[in-house]
């Protein structure tokens, strides 16, 4: 579609401007925590939460990775990733109309672009990229000189896959074919899931345009037979790469020069604002000190305190869609869930494969490091728990006799079973003493204590109890806890006691069978003695040295 304008900057006078301070855009972040979901399988939705300014971000909203549940070329935003390369498929004969038919009839892709428009024009018409259409359409069309690269695949987890095994289970592994490359990740199978959690990343090289497309395969390993095919994915490289939505890496949502959230793009936020602006004859970039402006349009990140270009710059990357004339929207970093289907059951979906591609151009920026994002081994934990003493604890029977509410009170405690969530980073922060936990029956925000950083902690914790006449919950009670968490070798090494004594006990100290210290000393081994110093003890050694004295006197005496 052409359009009419004398100038890109004619028209700027006649946009809307946005007051400093008033109408800056909003972060929206993705609600969506991968590290978790790679741990429970529980976690797949997708929640839109919007920050605000009057506070800080919480943490579990702050970095986060936005998942389609679909390809990401199905996207609407993104076109199928066709505004520069269009596949146009040849058959052999006519288009039967059969999906199937046409696609065992196809014999080869036709791959370019083609634009219809009225000749001559005025200088008036421009392209959608601003530029003059006296030099034609494709005057900055990508050239077909080969483009070395390298794409990455970081494949994260299978969803529902079909069940290959007598057991109604699967034992997937990934295969990648690049052109005349191939890598066989068969001797990394995952036993016996339908929801493997692969976590691996495979790197290859290539050339544009030849190596443009890419095969995923899951496979199923078997020990006495031929592997069996589960289902595979095709995804075209080449449009990715040349696409004007960037969709060769996505542009993260924050901007990190260190962590496992450190920017992983080739280019900086500026360096890519600055390519984008240039190649769509945009020249009104300006930064001030909190704010960029862009073709008159001014962006400012929430609870922006640093004074770093880089994260002005990344904010207008993220609503470049909102840019006069050239709106389109840029590939964010992402998780895309792409369908695995099987040629000999077309039609038919196989399961689903979650992961992310990274196509880097080798030139001589050098090239981004690896994102590891290898599944975290289980460490093993013993939690340790003390009852010490119960407060205030809601009896609901009375004694016959006496009317006194008694009851034979004790406490039992199990673990939450997988599906359910746990969180031992997030103890809830104890009380001094069962009187200051009967004047705060309810916890304050933020008020909690990391379980695994503390390692032992020791406190009042209120009780729950559900009143059936009022049908609410009411408080039932305070115990005195004690949790003590350790590691196996730990536990091994130090095994638990009673409560009320030490179980970490002191090694035997290495005495000798026999000592000579009473005779050497004898006045400070009955100083140490207890035995001297009890009445009975005491008076047995008065009495004796009594005689002893009578006895020498006896003997002194003349004439006795």
């Amino acid at each position: 579609m052409l359009r009419k304008l004398k100038r890109y900057q004619t028209l700027k006078k006649l946009l809307p401007k946005r007051i400093n301070g008033e109408h800056f855009l909003k972060n929206c972040t993705v609600d969506k925590n991968l590290g978790n979901c790679w741990q429970t399988p529980n976690r797949n939705n997708i929640i839109l939460k919007e920050t605000h300014t009057n506070g800080e971000i919480p943490i579990t909203y702050k970095y986060k990775l936005k998942i389609y549940q679909s390809e990401l070329e199905q996207q609407p935003e993104f076109g199928g990733f066709t505004d520069t390369l269009t596949c146009f498929p040849m058959y052999k004969g006519k288009k039967t109309g059969d999906e199937i038919a046409d696609e065992e009839n196809t014999s080869a892709i036709f791959k370019g672009a083609l634009k219809i428009y009225r000749w001559s024009l005025s200088n008036d018409y421009v392209t959608f990229r601003g530029l003059f259409l006296e030099q034609r359409m494709f005057q900055d069309f990508p050239s077909n000189t080969p483009v070395r690269f390298v794409v990455r695949v970081y494949c994260i987890r299978g969803l529902n896959l079909r069940p290959k095994d007598v057991s109604g289970k699967s034992d997937p592994y990934i295969r990648l074919k690049h052109n005349q490359q191939e890598i066989n990740d068969k001797d990394n199978p995952v036993m016996e899931q339908l929801n493997p959690i692969f976590g691996k990343c495979f790197e290859m090289k290539g050339v544009f345009p030849e190596d443009h497309t890419l095969v995923i395969t899951v496979m199923d390993y078997d020990v006495a037979t031929a592997d069996d095919l589960i289902g595979e994915t095709t995804i075209d490289l080449e449009n990715r790469f040349f696409t004007k939505h960037r969709a060769s890496c996505g542009i993260d949502g924050h901007y990190l020069t260190s962590g496992y959230c450190q920017w992983r793009g080739q280019q900086k936020p500026t360096a890519i604002l600055e390519t984008l602006c240039s190649r769509f004859k945009i020249p009104d970039l300006h930064y001030e000190r909190n704010f960029v402006k862009v073709a008159s349009r001014m962006f400012s990140p929430d609870n922006f305190t640093e004074i770093d270009p880089q994260i002005l710059a990344l904010e207008a990357l993220k609503h470049w869609s909102e840019i006069p004339l050239v709106a389109y929207a840029l590939v964010l970093e992402h998780v895309e869930t792409r369908s695995l289907y099987n040629p000999q059951k077309p039609g038919l979906e196989q399961g689903k494969l979650q992961l992310w591609i990274d196509i880097f151009p080798l030139v001589d920026v050098p090239t981004p490091k690896q994102v590891d994002i290898t599944l975290r081994k289980p460490v093993p934990y013993e939690l340790r728990v003390i009852i010490w003493n119960a407060h205030g604890i809601k009896v609901p029977k009375q004694d016959l006799l006496t009317g006194e509410k008694k009851a034979d009170v004790f406490v039992k405690g199990w673990i939450l079973s997988p599906s359910d969530p746990l969180f031992t980073d997030k103890l809830p922060r104890a009380a001094s003493s069962a009187k200051a936990s009967e004047l705060t029956h309810e916890q304050p925000k933020n008020a909690f204590t990391n379980l695994f950083k503390a390692r032992r902690t020791k406190g009042w914790w209120s009780l729950k109890s559900f009143d059936p006449q009022t049908q609410n919950d009411i408080y039932g009670g305070f115990l005195e806890l004690e949790f003590d968490l350790v590691t196996a070798n730990e536990a091994e090494k130090f095994p638990v006691g009673l409560g009320r004594g030490d179980p970490h006990g002191l090694p035997k100290p290495n005495r000798p069978e026999t000592s000579f210290s009473w005779f050497k000393n004898p006045f400070r081994a009955m100083k140490f003695n207890p035995k001297f110093f009890t009445k009975k003890f005491r008076k047995i050694i008065i009495i004796a040295v009594v005689i002893l004295i009578i006895i020498l006197v006896c003997f002194m005496l003349p004439g006795l």
